[in-house]
């Protein structure tokens, strides 16, 4: 799941990592599956070229 987040969690230091894992932890147990996080920007260009091919927005 790719996820936007706030300038404020992406320059919280050790807190953005905690933020990811939360986020992670929530979405597992709202739908019941494993979920893999990934925050934009993407910048590794080869995975953000896959991401971009399969994007499906959800809102």
């Amino acid at each position: 799941m790719l996820v936007n987040l706030s300038d404020e969690v992406r320059s919280s230091g050790f807190g953005y990592f905690g933020a990811l894992a939360d986020l992670k932890g929530l979405i597992e147990k709202i739908t019941g599956h494993d979920v893999d996080i990934l925050p934009e920007p993407i910048q590794k260009d080869e995975l953000r070229q896959r991401v971009e091919r399969d994007r499906i927005v959800a809102f």
